[in-house]
């Protein structure tokens, strides 16, 4: 069986930038003498939307496509065509290719040390055990059936909808003058903002600090005079002995009411109250694949 040198990078994303706690999320190698580059990433980021609070799947996901792109680009230049062993000059080591592709790493994305090894085989089944060894090794063992997260929440909403035939053309909106961000926006006269909220954590400290976060979302957004319902669609944790947290938590949402068309439905209400908040928002009947 041939053998080839390589060298390797985990990729880690933590928090913001050079702070807090670092989680891995893949594995990036590079082989300088055929110029091969294999990768894996985490596509799964329920273990991120856990561990951070606040956590942007959508927005995690575009920047591994973008970053997988670059890689596939470079890949192209050091193996794939007449120039390739000139370019291959240019990289002596995987550190240096992940930062060719991704030189700004501003993001909450960095990596761990550089380290070497000698592949066995095809370099992308090396790729793949030194991802379950630095990846899927940190993740906990329930990390499969993890918590929900927010965009569940919201997935359960669209098929509450989707059964009673309704439509939902939402958009993504900046408001106020901090620029809030609502995922969530659909516009039929007033601009109404649907705002997901998954409350499955296991520390109730977790629940109370996302209760708070969402409450001064709302707040953020009171005086903007085109705001016409905020609704926020609450799931419930899992685990039983949560429950009555996130009972409190519920009523203190209630209670609080930061805007006057603010409104909160739990996930278990969705089915015999889907009319209701359908009249509500003046939503059009219909079949249709674009709501997202």
């Amino acid at each position: 069986m041939s053998e080839q040198a390589f060298s390797y990078v985990v990729i880690q994303y933590r928090r913001a930038p050079g702070f807090g706690e670092a989680l891995n999320i893949g594995v990036v190698a590079y082989a300088p003498e055929t110029g091969e580059i294999a990768a894996r990433l985490e596509r799964s980021y329920r273990r991120l939307s856990s561990a951070f609070e606040g956590f942007n799947g959508e927005m995690y996901l575009s920047a591994l496509d973008a970053f997988e792109a670059g890689l596939k680009a470079l890949q192209a230049q050091v193996r794939d065509n007449l120039y390739a062993e000139e370019q291959r000059a240019r990289f002596e080591n995987a550190e240096q290719i992940v930062r060719a592709v991704w030189a700004d790493w501003g993001l909450s994305f960095g990596i761990a040390p550089l380290r070497y090894g000698v592949a066995r085989g095809s370099l992308q089944q090396q790729v793949d055990a030194l991802f379950e060894a630095f990846v899927r090794a940190q993740a906990p063992r329930e990390d499969e059936h993890g918590r929900r997260d927010d965009s569940e929440v919201w997935r359960a909403f669209e098929r509450a909808l989707r059964a009673q035939s309704y439509l939902i053309p939402t958009q993504r909106v900046e408001l106020g003058s901090k620029r809030i961000e609502f995922e969530h926006a659909f516009r039929n006269g007033k601009l109404h903002l649907i705002e997901p909220v998954s409350l499955d954590y296991a520390k109730p400290a977790s629940m109370e600090n996302k209760t708070f976060r969402v409450l001064g979302k709302v707040f953020s957004v009171r005086e903007v005079q085109e705001v016409g319902t905020i609704l926020v669609l609450v799931g419930a944790p899992r685990r039983e002995e949560n429950h009555p947290r996130y009972r409190e938590m519920v009523e203190m949402m209630r209670e609080q009411r930061p805007h006057e068309g603010f409104e909160v439905v739990e996930e278990a209400e969705l089915e015999r109250r889907v009319d209701e908040i359908a009249r509500k928002l003046s939503l059009p009947r219909g079949a249709t694949d674009d709501a997202h």
